[in-house]
């Protein structure tokens, strides 16, 4: 149960309060996995990053650039989101939750039944770590994931994939 909660202005504050609490600290976006079965933290300080100006969205050099805290809700309705990403972000059944949710929070998490990993994936994502090293999401899911994600970039966001809804009931989660 989170007990302390930090709110940096700088990346390096922000990094400063992890390696003082170290295991007893979570980085948090939006929230929506801290208090949520079966993601909730036992964590006692929670480290926002709602500050640290990780909530853009930019094409640069014909590459768009996601910030860590962007909503998915936000990206699902930024016109330059691949068409699959946005399908996939639309499995995420509640509004509430995509306009709480962001894009770190839901790498970081790494839930099995993530509708958005899989696209990532497809897409070539490359994920921005807190030391400003790029690491393909593949070796980022696969490795020990200790460092901040700041973001993510789609190197080539016209890429092509379908997702399909797939349920074991009409009323059960894709």
């Amino acid at each position: 149960m989170i007990e302390q909660f930090f709110r940096p202005e700088q990346l390096g504050q922000a990094l400063e309060l992890k390696a003082r609490f170290g295991n007893d600290a979570v980085y948090m976006g939006g929230g929506s996995k801290l208090n949520a079965a079966p993601t909730r933290t036992d964590k006692k300080v929670a480290i926002s990053l709602d500050k640290l100006g990780l909530g853009q969205i930019e094409q640069q050099h014909g590459q768009l650039h996601i910030g860590a805290t962007v909503t998915l809700q936000a990206l699902k309705d930024d016109p330059r989101t691949p068409a699959a990403l946005c399908e996939a972000l639309g499995f995420v059944y509640s509004r509430h939750l995509r306009n709480q949710a962001t894009l770190g929070g839901e790498i970081a998490c790494q839930q099995q039944d993530s509708p958005l990993l899989p696209v990532l994936l497809v897409l070539e994502a490359v994920v921005v770590l807190e030391n400003n090293q790029l690491q393909p999401i593949d070796a980022y899911l696969a490795g020990q994931r200790k460092e901040l994600v700041l973001g993510v970039v789609l190197p080539e966001p016209a890429l092509r994939c379908a997702t399909r809804r797939i349920s074991r009931n009409a009323d059960g989660l894709a």
